[in-house]
């Protein structure tokens, strides 16, 4: 009773890690001693302790960490001194359930069956991706409190609207994107491919002066100033972590679109394309040296699921030989079976990206 009582004290007060530390202590020794007792050699007392320690890091290294890792830690782990003892197989045979145990207790924790899907659609259709690690989620700039709630009512509201686009499109909200603890408010895959979509609330007015609506980019003011950087520098950093993640891919090579929602704000135009220049210091004159200049399109969130619509759909892929054959049987023609294969392609495209950017939660 005293050392249950301990156990819950110490999981109340300690962080999860050290906890789990200090339980792989204890699970270990335990394993060693019933080793011992069932009369297992060395090397099977030795595989023991490193299968416990193993089972710890494995659980807690996994890249999705959307689950709780204390409890499957501690199962993974008890499995190996319980198999011991009520298998009582000498030989080191009841190793054998004990690993099925840590398996399964380590694919919950890291959503395997995500992962699974991922694979098979990046093999059906051929996509290309890095899998990263997300940094541990925390600002790297402080936020008031206000920004924050503010901030969040406005990606609640898109998503929302994200709702309306259809069945052919596929939102993923607040993903983490890898190396880094920012997070991308929207990601949209649907016909035009990946769109990134940032949720903006600003009180004021975003004027619009000239748009030839071709897609060219057009002067833009807020508050009567020039539009800044700073109202897309982030929105931009997630776009480039995104096509890093596909490797710039996505079957055309063209980096990842950028859509500013504007909340709060009037707009004189439904949405436009803005230019900002992108620039980085010179490590030897320590001035600002623009280096790019790119494209950004800013959207009236009222007006966000007409934008995305009316984007062009791409040509991802060509149909496969069964989806040929399964055409001709049905009776479609050249252009159906066409779209049943970029149709596949979206589904395995939203597939990878919930696979590579994992949910915030």
């Amino acid at each position: 009773m005293a050392g249950a009582a301990a156990l819950l004290a110490a999981s109340l007060m300690y962080p999860a890690r050290v906890f789990t530390a200090v339980i792989s202590v204890a699970t270990a020794g335990v394993a060693v001693t019933i080793c011992r007792r069932i009369g297992e050699p060395p090397l099977i007392q030795v595989i023991s302790v490193v299968g416990v320690v193993a089972a710890a890091v494995a659980i807690h290294g996994t890249r999705r960490t959307g689950r709780n890792a204390v409890a499957p830690t501690l199962l993974a782990q008890a499995s190996i001194p319980a198999a011991a003892a009520v298998a009582g197989l000498s030989g080191g045979l009841w190793l054998i359930p004990a690993g099925a145990v840590v398996t399964t207790c380590w694919a919950w924790r890291a959503e395997f069956a995500v992962t699974v899907v991922a694979w098979r659609a990046s093999l059906r259709s051929g996509i290309r991706y890095v899998a990263g690690y997300p940094r541990p989620s925390r600002a790297d700039v402080e936020m008031a409190v206000e920004n924050l709630r503010v901030g969040t009512e406005a990606e609640v509201a898109t998503a929302k609207l994200l709702v309306g686009l259809g069945p052919r499109w596929h939102v993923l909200h607040s993903r983490a994107l890898h190396a880094t603890s920012a997070d991308a408010d929207h990601i949209v895959i649907g016909p035009p491919g990946v769109v990134l979509v940032d949720s903006k609330f600003r009180s004021g007015i975003f004027e619009c002066s000239w748009s030839d609506g071709e897609g060219a980019a057009a002067s833009w003011t807020f508050n009567g100033q020039p539009l800044r950087a700073d109202l897309v520098r982030s929105a931009l950093f997630e776009a480039d972590r995104i096509a890093w993640a596909f490797r710039a891919d996505l079957a055309s090579g063209q980096p990842v679109p950028t859509v500013l929602a504007i909340h709060g704000a009037r707009m004189n135009v439904a949405w436009g394309t803005a230019e900002f220049e992108v620039s980085e210091t010179d490590p030897r004159s320590g001035e600002e040296v623009v280096v790019a200049t790119r494209l950004v399109t800013l959207v009236a969130v009222e007006h966000l699921v007409d934008y995305l619509r009316q984007l062009p759909a791409r040509r991802f892929t060509e149909p496969s030989r069964a989806e040929r054959r399964c055409g001709r049987a049905r009776g479609l023609s050249d252009a159906d079976v066409l779209q049943v294969a970029q149709d596949r392609f979206i589904v395995d495209l939203a597939a990878v990206a919930d696979h590579l950017f994992i949910p915030v939660r």
